[in-house]
């Protein structure tokens, strides 16, 4: 088998996973967005270990987010791990806090969450190295890790979800094959309906919940086990049916809104219509005030687009740029190219911010790097050397830079913002690549500079950078968003951080608020229910201080 490689914009990683399982695959799987690595090593096509260089991945920090060990034993097993230079699996052990077993137990939670978290990875590298070395772990089974994470980690995304509509789906070869394992995790129906061919309305009537139909067949998609069907040819002589006109729309997603939150409609049965003068008041004609909204819309639609993409592309390769594969082709890479360029174009066209037009010419700019790069033999071979290279692999901080940041984070818990800025510079200094320690810098010369604009630039650059490192690090995106909400300069790029913080982790709650905030403002108070139902969704069932929080 060798090595192989790509870009999971071209295929998403749940299937690649399931590639290399059905190859019964030995050896190690490099994934890497941004400067986050994680390295997989396979057995037979199944994970036995995971490393990853997020900070808020490793063991500790884990076992606090799943209510294993409190903060407080996390810290006496950092400083127990630092005295006596071992490992803090070691020290938690010694310490009476965890036993042999449960030690065990949970490294086969972390290394699964490890993997889970990078499964809806919208784009990236990925690597495959063959190798025969014997690996220490403990050994999950793939298609279980893949299926059940896909479904832990589903999100009432409106945008994604709305590509279904109108199509039928049916079972690819693969989903076939794991048949079985789709009933188990996704229910018995929809993975027979989709044996034999099904229209996606068909599949919502035959779910209670209509929104967890269009879950599960994005699950599959990704996964490539389902796929859509062709569309029937029509001809003279072919059976049509019946056309009913759809009806009209008030905004583009009002048909899956309606999907996703019918329970939020309102009562309508025995009210009388009101009745409006619907002549020309003599000063606006309705005819202008319909076409003024219409392109205010369209305005917004695009400045939330380009800051999207904007952020997509941070700490992107030229291939993820250009969203093409390894083996494109000069006419692949131009088409892709111009299809990029014919965004920027047509947002140019309404865009007048001067930050804006900044982003369309980084934007540009980076386009035009990535395909001249791409279209120059020498410097695509130079280039594809590099990616292929050991950079893949990035370190995680060492116990002594941890012990250093948690001197910082205590005196941010103080508010003594300027001193934790000089602890924190020190940790960057050993530990450059993790995002957590950008974020929080970048939040501390927010907070130091009385959150005056002055402020929010020196911020921007620290959070910039943690995004570049971590682009899916919802702390930065969090104080980016609220950052900007509360200067009021950007409020599109406000509400696209706010709202990616809350999907990353809907347990931040400020983040919640500062939605809701803005969006009251603005009177934009169904895109706040559907944000609210969305929350949850993913907090549903938990019974924790954060779900109580969202309900009320």
């Amino acid at each position: 088998m060798g090595s192989r490689s790509g870009e999971l914009a071209m295929r998403p990683l749940p299937a690649v996973l399931l590639d290399l399982h059905e190859d019964l695959a030995t050896g190690s799987l490099i994934l890497k967005r941004g400067r986050v690595s994680k390295t997989v090593e396979l057995v037979n096509g199944n994970p036995v270990s995971t490393a990853s260089t997020p900070r808020d991945e490793m063991l500790g920090h884990f076992l606090v987010s799943s209510g294993v060990i409190t903060e407080e034993q996390h810290r006496n097993a950092v400083s127990r791990t630092a005295e006596v230079k071992g490992k803090l699996g070691e020290a938690l052990v010694s310490l009476g806090i965890l036993t042999v077993e449960a030690l065990i137990e949970q490294l086969g939670k972390q290394a699964r969450h490890k993997l889970v978290q990078a499964l809806r990875w919208p784009q990236g590298a990925w690597r495959f190295d063959e190798s025969n070395e014997p690996v220490e772990g403990m050994q999950l089974r793939m298609v279980e890790v893949v299926l059940g994470g896909l479904k832990e980690t589903a999100v009432e995304d409106l945008g994604r979800l709305s590509r279904l509509d109108g199509l039928s789906f049916e079972l690819t070869e693969r989903g076939k094959r794991l048949r079985h394992e789709l009933k188990r995790v996704f229910g018995e129906k929809v993975t027979m309906m989709l044996a034999n061919g099904a229209s996606i309305a068909d599949i919502e009537r035959a779910f209670p919940d209509r929104a967890q139909a269009r879950l599960a067949i994005d699950a599959m998609i990704l996964c490539d086990a389902a796929t859509a069907m062709a569309a029937p040819e029509v001809g003279l002589g072919a059976i049509t049916t019946k056309f009913s006109p759809p009806r009209t729309k008030t905004r583009p997603g009002d048909d899956l809104f309606e999907v996703l939150f019918e329970d939020l409609a309102l009562p309508t049965d025995g009210a009388a219509p009101l009745e409006f003068d619907t002549e020309d008041s003599g000063v606006v004609s309705l005819e202008d005030v319909h076409q003024a909204s219409s392109e205010n819309e369209h305005a917004v639609a695009l400045r939330q687009m380009l800051t999207a993409e904007h952020q997509r592309i941070k700490g992107a390769d030229h291939y993820a740029v250009l969203l093409i594969g390894r083996k494109a082709g000069s006419d692949d890479i131009e088409t892709a190219y111009r299809v990029r360029v014919s965004q920027l174009d047509r947002g140019g066209a309404v865009t007048t911010d001067p930050r804006e037009r900044a982003k369309l010419d980084e934007l540009r700019s980076i386009y035009d790097e990535a395909r001249n790069v791409l279209h120059d033999e020498r410097r695509r071979a130079a280039y594809d050397r590099e990616l292929a290279g050991g950079e893949l692999v990035q370190v995680p901080p060492a116990i002594d830079t941890e012990l250093a940041f948690r001197v910082a984070e205590e005196l941010m818990a103080k508010r003594q913002w300027a001193q934790a800025i000089g602890h924190i510079k020190t940790v960057i200094a050993r530990s450059p690549n993790e995002a957590d320690y950008h974020a929080s810098l970048g939040w501390c010369e927010w907070m130091a500079g009385k959150e005056s604009p002055q402020a929010g630039d020196a911020a921007r650059i620290h959070l910039n950078q943690a995004l570049a490192t971590n682009p899916d690090h919802a702390a930065a995106h969090d104080f980016k968003g609220r950052i900007e909400a509360k200067l009021h300069q950007d409020d599109a790029e406000a509400l696209f951080h706010l709202e990616r913080a809350v999907d990353l982790d809907p347990s931040r709650i400020e983040a919640v608020a500062a939605i809701e905030s803005l969006l009251v403002s603005r009177g934009e108070l169904r895109r706040w229910e559907k944000i609210l139902k969305r929350l949850l969704f993913r907090l549903r069932g938990k019974g924790t201080v954060d779900e109580a929080k969202a309900w009320a």
